[in-house]
C-alpha cells in the first residue's frame, strides 16, 4: 500500500534521517498512516536503486530488499504490536533488540526497530529501552503513539517528535474506496464520523459493522427494541476486533449525530462537550475489548445512557 498524505513530515524525515539521532516519535490519531511511513522508511533505507529520498517512497522497486519486503520480508525492520496489557515489550526489547546488537544480515544497510501504540509500554520496558537509544547507533528507533503525553520525558528528549495530522477526505477516498453498493449518505456520514483516519474507514465499511447504520444514525423510539437486539449480540459476542470495531462506530455515529443537533440548535453544545469526555475517558476500557470482556459492563451502562438521551430528539421533532 502506497503512503497517501504527510508530505510535509517526509521532508522533514529525510533531513532527520540524514542527522546523528536515531530515535523518532511519530504521534497523532489512531488509522492516518504512522504505521505505513516508517515501514516504508525502513525500505527506503534499505532499497539498493533509490537511495534515502522520501520523495520517491512510492516509487516501485525490484531489488532484493524491496522485492522481499513486499512478501513479508523482515530482517533489518523489527516490527512490533504493543497492547494495553502486553508485557511481551519487555522479553522482545532483552531479546530482539539487546540480544542481537552485533547480528549482522545480508542485504541489510540499516536497521530499525518500529515499536506500534508505544503508551501500553510499561516503565520497566521503558527503563530498559534507554540504553539502546542511547548507545546503538547502527540501528534507528520509531516509536508511534497516539498518546504523547504518556511517553516518559527522558525518552521524549532522546527522540526527534513527528506531529502527523489526519487526513482529507479527498486522500481517505484514495485510500479507501466505498463498497458500490453502499447509498451516498452512508458513505458521507462514515467518511466524516472516520475524522480522517483511513484505519476507522477500512474497519467501518465492514458489511458486519455497517449493517448497524440503520439503528444508530437516526435513534428514534421506534428504533429501542431493535437497538435493545444489537446490545445484546455485542453483549453475548465474544471480545475482538469486531467487538471493539462495532463499539467504536456507535459511539463515532453518535458523536456526528450530537454535533449536528448542536449546529441545527436542538441541543445545547454543552452535551456534546460533555459526550466527547466521557469517550475519552472510556477509551482504556473500550480498546479492553480487543483482549477480554472485562469492561463491557461500563461500556453498556454509557451506551444505554446515550441512547435514552439521544432519543430525545425524535420526541422533540415530533413536537415541533
Amino acid at each position: 500500500m502506497n503512503v497517501i498524505g504527510h508530505s510535509q513530515n517526509l521532508e522533514k524525515l529525510q533531513s532527520a534521517l540524514q542527522s546523528s539521532m536515531r530515535s523518532f516519535i511519530f504521534c497523532g490519531p489512531d488509522g492516518v498512516g504512522k504505521h505505513q511511513v516508517a515501514r516504508h522508511v525502513a525500505r527506503m533505507f534499505n532499497c539498493q536503486n533509490v537511495v534515502d529520498d522520501l520523495s520517491k517512497i512510492n516509487k516501485s522497486c525490484d531489488c532484493i530488499f524491496c522485492s522481499r519486503f513486499k512478501h513479508g520480508y523482515t530482517e533489518g525492520i523489527r516490527d512490533f504490536q504493543l497492547s494495553l496489557k502486553s508485557q511481551r515489550a519487555i522479553d522482545f526489547i532483552r531479546t530482539e533488540i539487546l540480544g542481537r546488537l552485533g547480528e549482522r544480515v545480508p542485504d541489510v544497510r540499516r536497521y530499525f526497530v518500529i515499536l506500534n501504540d508505544y503508551q501500553w509500554l510499561s516503565s520497566r520496558a521503558e527503563d530498559l529501552l534507554l540504553k539502546p537509544l542511547e548507545e546503538i547507533r547502527e540501528t534507528t528507533f520509531i516509536l508511534i503513539t497516539n498518546q504523547l503525553e504518556k511517553a516518559r520525558r527522558t525518552i521524549k528528549s532522546r527522540s526527534i517528535i513527528f506531529r502527523f495530522q489526519t487526513l482529507s477526505n479527498s486522500e481517505l477516498f484514495e485510500i479507501v474506496t466505498p463498497p458500490a453498493s453502499f447509498d451516498e449518505d452512508v458513505i458521507q456520514r462514515v467518511y466524516t464520523c472516520a475524522e480522517g483516519s483511513a484505519g476507522k474507514v477500512q474497519r467501518y465499511f465492514d458489511p458486519k459493522v455497517i449493517s448497524l447504520y440503520d439503528s444508530i444514525a437516526f435513534p428514534s423510539r421506534g428504533e429501542q427494541k431493535k437497538f435493545s437486539d444489537i446490545l445484546k449480540e455485542l453483549r453475548e459476542e465474544e471480545s475482538g476486533e469486531l467487538k471493539y470495531t462495532k463499539v467504536s462506530f456507535i459511539l463515532d455515529m453518535w458523536k456526528l449525530f450530537l454535533f449536528e443537533r448542536v449546529l441545527e440548535g436542538i441541543y445545547d453544545k454543552k452535551y456534546f462537550y460533555a459526550y466527547e469526555k466521557k469517550v475519552k475517558r472510556l477509551s482504556q476500557s473500550i480498546n479492553l475489548l480487543r483482549e477480554d470482556k472485562g469492561s463491557w459492563f461500563v461500556i453498556d451502562v454509557f451506551i444505554r445512557f446515550w441512547f435514552l438521551f439521544l432519543t430525545s430528539y425524535a420526541e422533540k421533532s415530533s413536537i415541533n
